[in-house]
């Protein structure tokens, strides 16, 4: 493994270390319907603005690193995750019409 790739796994995709273990699923949305363009500084934005904002996987293409369509996201407190839901879901962004509904399972740990 190189240097780069080993950092970029011990970084969060927006560059801030990964938690120790993943978030509970309690506080973990799933974002689906996201354009292939979408980054994880749009989500950051987007989910920020109603709490603090744990975690944030926006799921690539490992090829192309294009964005599959779809991302999780954790919040500090079941709150921020009802308030995001409420606010977000059926919302768009750039163009897409978003998804966002708690998760319904729990996600491992970074790698």
């Amino acid at each position: 493994v190189s240097a780069n790739e080993l950092c970029s796994r011990l970084l969060c995709c927006s560059g801030r270390p990964p938690l120790r273990g993943a978030p509970p699923k309690e506080l973990t949305m799933f974002v689906a319907g996201l354009g292939p363009s979408a980054h994880e500084q749009d989500l950051e934005a987007m989910f920020s603005r109603y709490g603090r904002l744990v975690d944030v996987r926006l799921n690539r293409d490992r090829f192309t690193g294009r964005c599959k369509g779809f991302a999780f996201v954790a919040m500090a407190r079941e709150e921020e995750v009802d308030e995001c839901i409420r606010r977000l879901d059926r919302t768009s962004i750039n163009g897409y019409r978003l998804t966002v509904e708690r998760a319904k399972t729990d996600l491992k740990p970074h790698p």
